[in-house]
């Protein structure tokens, strides 16, 4: 959420060439993970009666790298993020756009630094947006 919090912060930056990179980094939320339906080592491929042909393709098994806990735990840990921190830097950088430009406005007038604007203003405004969505998606 704290990486989230960072990229929504420059995501709302407005110059062209970040929004063509966020298209790309919401690119792994926005398109579905496509799952294999044959997960076999050689698949075979069916002639015309239905019956299977004499032409099989036959793959060498790689490095099995799930037989190791840390490294099956951390590619796992990986996946999730790289699949679900765009979709909460979205919601957070619409979280963000929606705090009225008046109060961070106000904020400069009175002399305050990126740091108290953050703590003051964005955080608490934050804090709700967090709540709903961790608790009713």
């Amino acid at each position: 959420m704290l990486v989230a919090l960072f990229l929504s912060g420059f995501f709302i930056q407005e110059r062209s060439w970040i929004k063509w990179l966020s298209v790309l980094f919401i690119l792994p939320w926005a398109v579905p993970s496509i799952r294999p339906s044959c997960r076999c080592a050689s698949c075979s491929i069916r002639n015309g009666r239905g019956q299977p042909a004499d032409l099989q393709i036959h793959r060498d098994d790689g490095p099995n790298w799930l037989n190791d806990p840390t490294v099956a735990l951390s590619m796992a840990i990986g996946m999730h993020i790289w699949k679900s921190l765009p979709f909460w830097t979205l919601i957070l950088m619409t979280g963000r756009l929606a705090i009225p430009g008046d109060l961070f406005e106000a904020a400069d007038v009175d002399g305050a630094s990126w740091w108290q604007k953050f703590r003051f203003i964005t955080w608490p405004s934050m804090q709700m947006l967090y709540i709903t969505c961790t608790c009713f998606r």
